[in-house]
C-alpha cells in the first residue's frame, strides 16, 4: 500500500494504492486526517484507481474519515472506484454518506463548487 498526495487549488487529492486491508488502515486514517487539518485544505479527493482490494477494515477506515471531514466541515468525495468497490460501498450505505465520481477531474470540478 502506498499514499501519495497532490493539492491543487485547496483541494487535496489522495492516491492510494494497493489493497487497503487491516494493516495499513491506521496509517490511511492519520495521513488524511493530518491532510485535513491543514488550513489551506478545504476538501479532500481520494482517487481509488489503484486499490484492488478493500476489506471490511477499509471500508470501516473511509467511514471513520468521512466522520472526522463532517465534523471539521470539509467536503470528502471519493474517485475512480473499481465497480466491485463502489458494490461493496452501496451494500453498507456509504454512497449516502459520501459522493463517488467516475473521474477525478468529475469529483475535482464538483468538490471546487461546494467548497
Amino acid at each position: 500500500m502506498s499514499i501519495t498526495h497532490r493539492i491543487e487549488n485547496n483541494i487535496c487529492i489522495v492516491y492510494l494504492t494497493g489493497n487497503i486491508v487491516e494493516e495499513v488502515t491506521s496509517e490511511i486514517k492519520t495521513t488524511i486526517e493530518n491532510l485535513a487539518q491543514d488550513r489551506d485544505v478545504h476538501g479532500l479527493v481520494i482517487n481509488l484507481k489503484q486499490v484492488d482490494f478493500l476489506s471490511v477494515s477499509g471500508v470501516g477506515v473511509i467511514w471513520a474519515i468521512t466522520n472526522t471531514f463532517k465534523a471539521i466541515k470539509k467536503q470528502l468525495v471519493l474517485c475512480q472506484l473499481d465497480w466491485e468497490i463502489i458494490k461493496l460501498l452501496t451494500y453498507v450505505r456509504l454512497d449516502k454518506a459520501i459522493p463517488f465520481y467516475f473521474s477525478e477531474e468529475e469529483a475535482l470540478a464538483d468538490i471546487q463548487q461546494i467548497v
